[in-house]
C-alpha cells in the first residue's frame, strides 16, 4: 500500500547509554528535522567545508563556530521543520527508579502509577527532596548504585543498591520515607525485575525516539520515513520497532489523558544510516550537539559561543521538548486529572502475547 510520507532525519548528542550519571555529558539530546532536499542545500551552503559536517570539528575554529550560529539562527529554523528533545540524565535516573523498581511494587498492590501522572509526581518529589533536603551524598550513592545494578545485575551490585537505599531511608534528613519504602519492598522481587532488564533498558534513546516520532506524525498527519544515524541502541530495538509499527489493529491512541501515543507506530520505514551520506542527518547532529555542548561545556574560552547558542533562534522554538526537573505534582498541574485511557505497558504486553512474542 502506498502512503503519503514525510522524511525525518535524526541524530543525537550526549548518548552514554545506561551510564546516565556520566559527569561529562549530563544531558541527552535527540534532534530531528524534516527539511526538503532544497532546504538542506540552502542550510549546508552556510558551511565552507565540503566534507561531512561535524560539530566537534567545526567548534574548534572561529569560522566553524560562526557557521554553526548562522545555522541556528537561519529563517528555516522553525517549529515547522524541527523537533528536539533534551533529557536531564540525573532526573531521568530517578524516573527509571520509579519505572523499574517502584512501579512493580505498587502494581502488585493494584496501584497504576501512570494513571493521574503519579509516576511523574513521584519522580519530581524524589528528585527535589534528594537534591535540596535529603543527604545529597546518600542520595547520589542511591542513584549511582541503581545505575550500577541495572548495568551489571550481579549479586554484589544488588546488595550495594539495597544497602544505599536503606541508608537513605534511615537518614535523619529523610523525612519523606514513604517515597523510598517501595524501593525497600522491591528487594523480594528484584530477581524477577532484573530478568526483564536488557543492556539498554534505562537508556533514553528509544523512549525519546517514540516521543518525537509520535509528535511528527501528529504534526504532519503522514507516515514517517526515518533516517537515523547508526545507533547500537536502535539496532538493538529494531525488531521491537517493527513490531509496534506492524500491529494488526485499528489506529488508536493509548495512554492516559494528555500523555497518549499512537499505535500502530506511524512509521513507514526506518533506516539506520551512515551520516556521511545524509546531509539531513548531519544537520540534526549540528542541532543536537549544539544543545548538548551548551549544557556540558565548562571551558571559559567557549563562554561566548555557549551564550550565542543560548540566545539563538533554535533555543526559542516553542516545540523544544524536555525531560527535565519540574515542580508539577498534582494531576491538574500534569493535565492528568481525568485518569481516562489505558496503560501503555498493559496494552503492549497484551499485544505481544497475542502475537506470540
Amino acid at each position: 500500500m502506498n502512503y503519503i510520507t514525510e522524511n525525518i532525519y535524526i541524530d543525537e548528542s550526549g548518548n552514554t547509554g545506561q551510564d546516565l550519571l556520566n559527569q561529562e555529558q549530563k544531558v541527552f539530546v535527540l534532534a530531528t528535522n524534516n527539511f526538503s532536499v532544497e532546504e538542506i542545500d540552502i542550510l549546508t551552503s552556510i558551511f565552507e567545508s565540503k566534507s561531512e559536517l561535524h560539530f566537534k570539528k567545526l567548534r574548534n575554529s572561529d569560522s566553524g563556530r560562526a557557521s554553526i550560529i548562522q545555522l541556528l539562527n537561519h529563517p528555516l529554523i522553525t517549529e515547522k521543520n524541527i523537533l528536539c528533545l533534551t533529557g536531564h540524565k540525573e532526573y531521568a535516573t530517578v524516573g527509571q527508579i520509579v519505572d523499574q523498581i517502584i512501579e512493580p511494587v505498587l502494581y502488585d498492590n493494584d496501584i497504576d502509577i501512570y494513571q493521574y501522572g503519579q509516576n511523574i509526581a513521584l519522580t519530581n518529589f524524589i528528585f527535589s527532596f534528594g537534591n535540596h533536603f535529603w543527604d545529597k551524598e546518600l542520595f547520589m550513592s542511591f542513584l549511582n548504585s541503581f545505575v550500577k545494578m541495572m548495568r551489571t545485575k550481579t549479586e554484589e551490585t544488588i546488595n550495594e543498591f539495597y544497602k544505599a537505599s536503606k541508608l537513605l531511608f534511615n537518614s535523619t534528613k529523610t523525612k519523606e520515607r514513604d517515597l523510598i519504602l517501595p524501593v525497600l519492598q522491591s528487594e523480594n522481587q528484584i530477581t524477577d525485575i532484573l530478568e526483564r532488564v536488557s543492556k539498554y533498558t534505562i537508556d533514553l534513546t528509544l523512549s525519546s525516539f517514540y516521543i518525537l516520532c509520535d509528535l511528527w506524525h501528529k504534526k504532519v498527519n503522514k507516515k514517517l520515513n526515518i533516517f537515523q544515524d547508526n545507533s547500537k541502541q536502535m539496532e538493538h530495538y529494531k525488531e521491537y520497532i517493527e513490531f509496534t509499527k506492524n500491529l494488526n489493529i485499528p489506529k488508536q491512541e493509548i495512554g492516559f489523558d494528555s500523555r497518549k501515543i499512537t499505535f500502530p507506530t506511524q512509521i513507514e520505514k526506518m533506516e539506520l544510516v551512515d551520516s556521511q551520506n545524509y546531509l539531513g542527518v548531519q544537520i540534526s547532529d549540528l542541532i543536537a550537539s549544539s544543545i548538548g555542548f551548551m549544557y556540558s561545556n565548562d571551558n571559559l574560552k567557549q563562554k561566548n559561543f555557549v551564550e550565542q547558542i543560548q540566545n539563538s533562534k533554535l533555543l526559542n522554538l516553542s516545540n523544544y521538548y524536555t525531560i527535565w526537573p519540574n515542580s508539577y505534582v498534582t494531576p491538574e498541574e500534569l493535565k492528568m486529572e481525568k485518569g481516562e485511557g489505558q496503560n501503555v505497558l498493559d496494552f503492549l504486553a497484551t499485544e505481544m502475547i497475542r502475537n506470540g512474542m
